[in-house]
């Protein structure tokens, strides 16, 4: 996805969907947007409704990064008003089992949560999340992000929601540049380290 290209999906039931790799590899000065087809503040009146609809939070699903999908970066890109609330993708970016890099980004007004990591190990740096109805990030307890220089800011979770359950083996939490909190009980069970 080339700077400064504008990225409208259209109903709250959408996702893009990477099984294979997505590069979104935007510059400081044209940001990739990814965002509502009612968002009339960038790329126009694309649905034709008369000039001055606007986005709202859960228009469209996600970005989902599937399984054993890698190499996916998104540098310099803005995700507006997905998150439509979804047992299969809560949150506006999905890493599920995949590898990507987020970098100097924004993720905002989601309808659920900012970055949902399951089971991945994303790098997330100089990112914001703003305005998520959910956590900023949301995380099970099988993945180990690295987190770094990342600001929350209007949040209803400005960090890191753990879910609960037991650590598969063991575990190290080692993000400091971020608040991590419980959804629930986590369990560090016998034999396992945290």
């Amino acid at each position: 996805v080339a700077p400064g290209q504008v990225v409208k999906i259209s109903d709250w039931w959408q996702d893009l969907i990477v099984n294979g790799t997505l590069t979104a590899d935007g510059t400081s000065t044209d940001t990739i947007i990814f965002t509502s087809i009612h968002d009339d503040s960038v790329g126009g009146d694309t649905n034709n409704n008369g000039a001055g609809s606007s986005g709202g939070k859960g228009q469209w699903r996600s970005i989902a990064f599937d399984a054993g999908s890698t190499g996916n970066v998104m540098d310099y890109v803005e995700v507006r008003y997905g998150g439509y609330n979804s047992d299969y993708n809560p949150a506006s970016v999905v890493a599920s089992g995949a590898g990507l890099t987020l970098t100097n980004s924004v993720i905002r007004d989601s309808y659920t949560s900012g970055l949902r990591v399951n089971q991945s190990n994303p790098t997330v740096t100089a990112v914001t999340f703003q305005a998520n109805n959910g956590a900023a990030i949301a995380m099970d307890l099988a993945s180990n992000p690295t987190i770094q220089n990342v600001t929350t800011t209007g949040n209803w979770g400005n960090g890191l929601a753990l879910d609960a359950g037991e650590l598969a083996g063991n575990a190290v939490w080692d993000d400091p540049d971020i608040v991590y909190y419980f959804t629930g009980d986590v369990t560090v069970p016998a034999g396992s380290t945290l």
